[in-house]
């Protein structure tokens, strides 16, 4: 079979800090040499490794120098440079979700064949799950009344560029337009996404229009050439977004236009890979009466990417001869990037206060400071702030900040504030001391204008209240106390917002310590709000051998971020949650594919972005790799009894190449793990392991949030590493001899399932159960070779018991009791069908026809019971007065007689 078809393209001049939705793809095809083949690396090497940054490398015509950053007369000057996006696309578009909408739902739309479940929104009238039912053959929906409209979308999808499918039937409109086949695509949430319409006049016309929701109509409204609506004609649509393009058609029959009905290029393109959605409108004046569309064969599909990464290396000269020149060209994952450089990120509390998802800060002391500063830093906005009495980097008691000053008994604070909004403020600052004060203090103060010209947060004998005071230092405020069980050792944030409303002002203040959170608000009666000009730590005191730190000033008084989580270094989060907020932060797109329960971690240290991924990877034993442009991370969890991705069949010559090799390169019976940073240790050792193959000692460090979680760590790594089975460092594909390989292939990922059935001579006959690791790919659409060579685990360590359901549960991962006391009652062949089974003790065996068949291990042979009935042998047992305990396991009853009748002879 030919391979399919090559495509490589390049983002020329593409941003690449901004969405892969905001760069335009420029077909570079012509000039890859794909005759010295296309090379792609992807994944890690063993189950032990860390994924490297995956790898494409290709030879290019750089004939005049097109591919020279900096050669002035080259066609793309300008716009080729180190990390312009790349991607190779081999064949049509890979499926991602389907629906044929064969089952029947009332309510609601249920789940899709593929692509998950539906969400069901809308907006006009009363939006309910009534709206939405699938009849068994489609999908309806009904929109009850004009100026509304109904959707379902594919929340689960989480694409850039994607291509929808959808057929759909509706009445002849009345009285005003229906729009009963919009597409929606890259959605972002209920309100951002683009609508790719298609109107049904009441003149029967086919109209299409493009809309960045809630943005701009990009395409107005215009009339399909030779299309008219009938209410018993299907009409298809297709529509597709591909970086800043959009574009759809729309027509009836069996026969696909070949033209765009409507195509644009976004000026300000949503960047994010969002979800796909079809939606029903009904416009004003419309008077059909409960207009309903029906929908089917939908189908969401993907670019066919085997790569997709980043320029890293250019060359710096050409050939200007004109003559034929080549040169090697290297594209990377983003691991690349994120491994180049070492710095640590900020602290998780300075990170928070500065996040992009809220209002920036107006002005920001951190106050992590090293020790010998002579002041301390602004970090955004204001001066820096003077001080006496302070011991700089001198606490650790906030686990999300770096090193804090402590206060002295003279202790003074002060810092001038920029310009901030008088009619809406908020302050955000950390604090933890040792005790509570004998008198209340002031742990922060600050001067404002208007009205109330001094307020401040006041640490009490009991807990935080805030106090504020006008010209005259007169309180203005009744504010109650917030009180704490006790200060030792406790993080603190605070967060105090202020608002003119009317006549009035409106504060609040939160407090949060040890994962609890506590608010008090109210208003100032008659008072007007002012800017904050000024704050200041003075009375000191009372707080000798305390901490505050990171004083963070809004101009809002509601979109300012919160403190919950950050001053305990986001302690208790679990791993798919410190993950994602990591990537989140730095900007790094990423995949999670996650489950619950999973491992919760313990405070966020001070390292670089990688470090911490890795970090993460390594407490919970998940993969972290590369998908698209940014990072996929594949949960501990996820990995328990995997579905088979990837079958195959040595005997159909479906494996190019196995080597499967007997060492003892993952071999661990001897584990000890250690909590990070510095904290307890378990050990776990398999001791029968260790008299048959000596000891393999292993020593880790995780970040779990508790010294509980410590023997599950070492339990699970011991038994990774005494499982029993051959390594399989290779098994080779030749997909260009086997196209019945291509779609299971190019949907596997990194840590997907494959089995090898019908495996060479010489190797036990089971079928082979594998993990896929990582693999390196070779591609030539000219010389027709499409390889790949797969680095591969054993898939066993990762099936987990699973407790059945009452009935009917026949899952290959149902966990059946060990019987443990059973033996043959006599001899078997090989061509023995039939075995007679005693149970002297432990758990009897099942006899129910619905248990069979399954699996069990007789020496070492993997044997399938296809059926068990209860029976006796009656040999090797001398019993009288009765037939006492038959082989099963069940006792004998015996009637009719008296107990002399019966006997049993041994034989």
């Amino acid at each position: 079979m030919p391979v399919p078809p090559i495509t490589v393209e390049a983002a020329l001049g593409a941003n690449p800090t901004l969405g892969a939705g905001a760069w335009a793809w420029t077909p570079v095809t012509e000039w890859v040499r794909a005759r010295n083949r296309i090379t792609i690396t992807r994944g890690r090497l063993d189950s032990y490794s860390s994924a490297p940054p995956s790898t494409c490398t290709f030879e290019v015509d750089n004939n005049g120098g097109r591919w020279v950053a900096s050669n002035p007369l080259g066609p793309w000057y300008g716009l080729i440079r180190r990390n312009t996006p790349l991607r190779v696309l081999v064949g049509s578009n890979v499926t991602v979700a389907s629906d044929s909408f064969t089952r029947t739902v009332v309510d609601g739309w249920g789940a899709a064949d593929t692509g998950g479940s539906w969400n069901l929104a809308g907006a006009g009238g009363v939006v309910s799950a009534a709206d939405f039912d699938v009849t068994g053959s489609a999908a309806t929906v009904s929109v009850p009344v004009a100026a509304a409209f109904r959707f379902g979308y594919l929340g689960g999808l989480s694409e850039v560029d994607q291509e929808v499918r959808v057929d759909f039937i509706c009445p002849t409109p009345t009285g005003g337009t229906l729009e009963p086949g919009n597409v929606m695509l890259r959605g972002q949430n209920l309100s951002e996404y683009y609508n790719c319409r298609v109107h049904v006049t009441t003149a029967s016309a086919v109209q299409v229009q493009i809309d960045h929701a809630s943005v701009a109509t990009l395409v107005p409204a215009t009339t399909v050439p030779g299309l008219t609506h009938s209410p018993a004609s299907t009409i298809r649509v297709r529509a597709q977004v591909r970086g800043t393009t959009v574009r759809m058609r729309v027509w009836t029959g069996a026969v696909e236009p070949s033209v765009w009905h409507a195509q644009v290029v976004d000026p300000a393109p949503i960047a994010n890979p969002g979800w796909a959605g079809i939606r029903t409108g009904r416009a004003a004046g419309n008077t059909n009466s409960g207009v309903t569309a029906t929908y089917d064969n939908v189908t969401v599909t993907v670019p066919p990417a085997r790569f997709e990464g980043f320029i890293d290396e250019l060359p710096v000269a050409w050939d200007p001869s004109g003559t034929d020149s080549t040169v090697r060209l290297v594209a990377s994952g983003v691991l690349r990037r994120l491994q180049q450089g070492t710095a640590p990120l900020r602290s998780a509390v300075y990170r928070t206060l500065t996040s992009h998802d809220w209002t920036a800060p107006v002005a920001y002391w951190p106050m992590e400071d090293a020790s010998g500063s002579s002041s301390l830093a602004s970090a955004v906005g204001g001066p820096p702030a003077s001080f006496t009495d302070l011991s700089l980097a001198a606490s650790s008691s906030i686990a999300g900040s770096l090193p804090l000053p402590t206060l002295g008994p003279a202790a003074v604070v002060v810092a001038d504030l920029p310009p901030i909004s008088p009619s809406a403020w908020s302050v955000r600052h950390v604090l933890a001391f040792p005790a509570f004060p004998a008198v209340p203090v002031f742990p922060l103060g600050w001067f404002a204008g208007g009205t109330v010209t001094l307020w401040g947060v006041i640490l009490t004998t009991t807990g935080l209240t805030l106090q504020a005071r006008d010209a005259a230092f007169v309180e203005v405020l009744a504010a109650p106390t917030i009180a704490f069980p006790t200060l030792v050792g406790a993080a603190i944030g605070v967060e105090v917002s202020a608002s003119q409303s009317g006549a009035d002002i409106a504060w609040s203040m939160r407090v949060t310590w040890s994962g609890v959170q506590a608010t008090i608000s109210g208003t100032a009666a008659g008072q007007t709000l002012g800017a904050p000009t000024r704050w200041q730590i003075r009375d000191s005191a009372g707080l000798a051998n305390g901490t505050v730190g990171h004083v963070a000033w809004y101009s809002t008084s509601t979109n300012a971020p919160p403190l919950s989580g950050s001053i305990d270094g986001w302690a208790g989060t679990t791993v798919a949650s410190r993950i994602g907020g990591l990537c989140h932060d730095a900007g790094v797109p990423v995949e999670i594919r996650d489950g619950s329960p999973t491992t919760v971690m313990g405070a966020q240290a001070r390292a670089s972005l990688l470090s911490l991924l890795r970090e993460a990877e390594a407490t919970d034993l998940g993969i972290l790799s590369e998908a698209g442009y940014g990072l996929r991370y594949l949960s501990r969890w996820q990995r328990y009894n995997a579905p088979v991705a990837l079958a195959l069949d040595h005997e159909a010559g479906q494996v190019r190449d196995l080597t499967p090799v007997d060492d003892d390169q993952r071999v661990r019976n001897d584990v000890t793990v250690t909590r990070s940073p510095g904290g307890s240790s378990f050990t776990w050792t398999d001791p029968k392991h260790i008299d048959l193959y000596d000891r393999y000692q292993d020593s880790v460090s995780v970040n779990v949030n508790a010294d509980a979680d410590l023997p599950g760590q070492a339990q699970w790594r011991v038994h990774l590493g005494t499982a029993v089975g051959l390594r399989y460092p290779l098994v080779g594909l030749a997909l260009h001899a086997h196209p019945e390989l291509v779609a299971a292939w190019t949907a596997c990922q990194v840590g997907s399932r494959l089995t090898i059935a019908n495996p060479p001579a010489g190797l036990a006959p089971d079928t082979i159960d594998l993990i896929v690791e990582g693999w390196t790919e070779i591609l030539d659409d000219g010389g027709g070779v499409w390889l790949a060579d797969l680095a591969c685990s054993l898939s066993a360590p990762w099936r987990v018991a699973v407790l059945a359901a009452n009935t009917g549960d026949y899952s290959e991962f149902v966990a059946r009791p060990d019987t443990d006391g059973s033996v043959l009652a006599s001899a078997i062949s090989a061509a023995t069908t039939n075995l007679w089974v005693k149970t002297p003790t432990g758990p009897l065996w099942t006899i129910e026809p619905e248990e069979c068949p399954f699996d069990v291990n007789i020496g070492g042979e993997r044997v399938t019971a296809t059926a068990i009935h209860s029976g006796d042998s009656f040999d090797d047992r001398l019993v009288s007065s009765g037939w006492g305990t038959a082989d099963s396991g069940l006792a004998w009853t015996c009637t009719g007689g008296s107990a002399s009748d019966f006997s049993v002879t041994g034989v």
